[in-house]
């Protein structure tokens, strides 16, 4: 059993912990080493292997339905209740699911030598994987870091995700993988420089009709605006 140990940045991450896929409001912030280190006990294992064993049985309608009684976490962040407009603080990672995985230790490994990769773990079903992959975006871009994500994935190592995790309050259940695995040394994905008019698209309605945030000025324009403001604050204090 590997020792949860995250980069840097996610030492301290928070995530949010629902206490199944139907109750919205239940959010709890935990932190996420703390998340990892259950999934890979035996915290969840009676749980995890009672819908495996439904799955086996052929009852699949049953065992969707007893899969929204796990708990679940949301890896983009925290929130106030799960919802897109409820987030409350940013956690710059993706979720990648890989659904219905026929050479699942082969993709494992796969996923451990991509350096964006921060941790693995397999899904309730025992059938796909579940990874966290580091963008290095603001929450306004989450969708554009998601296609980053998919594009990287597909183009250079012929992976296809799960396109419903692009909701930035997307849940995910939690599982059990004694054989969890996390990535110290992940670094992130940066984003391709967006123009003003894409970024726009991310912004808040406030801002869209912006087409220059900042208009060009000369060095002594810059000069004068200061001076001009230095004297405002003297005339106020």
């Amino acid at each position: 059993m590997q020792a949860i140990r995250l980069p840097a940045v996610f030492a301290n991450a928070e995530n949010s912990m629902f206490k199944n896929a139907v109750s919205p409001d239940t959010a709890t912030a935990v932190q996420l080493n703390a998340i990892l280190g259950a999934i890979q006990s035996d915290k969840y294992k009676a749980q995890v292997e009672a819908l495996s064993t439904t799955l086996s049985a052929g009852e699949k309608i049953k065992y969707d339905e007893d899969k929204k009684k796990l708990p679940g976490l949301t890896f983009s962040g925290t929130f106030k209740r799960r919802d897109n407009t409820s987030l409350l603080k940013y956690v710059q990672l993706f979720q990648a699911d890989f659904d219905h995985v026929e050479n699942l230790e082969e993709v494992r490994e796969k996923l451990k030598r991509i350096p964006h990769i921060v941790f693995v773990f397999t899904s309730p079903s025992g059938e796909g994987l579940k990874a966290a992959f580091w963008v290095d975006c603001l929450h306004e871009w989450h969708e554009s870091g998601f296609d980053a994500m998919k594009t990287y994935l597909k183009e250079k190592h012929g992976l296809l995700i799960d396109e419903t995790c692009k909701n930035l309050s997307r849940l995910c259940f939690v599982s059990h993988d004694p054989e969890l695995w996390t990535n110290p040394e992940a670094t992130p994905l940066k984003l391709p420089k967006l123009e003003i008019e894409e970024s726009n698209k991310w912004l808040p309605e406030y801002y869209k009709s912006i087409k220059t945030p900042f208009p060009e000025q000369t060095p002594e324009e810059t000069a004068e605006r200061l001076q001009d403001a230095l004297k405002l604050i003297s005339a106020e204090t």
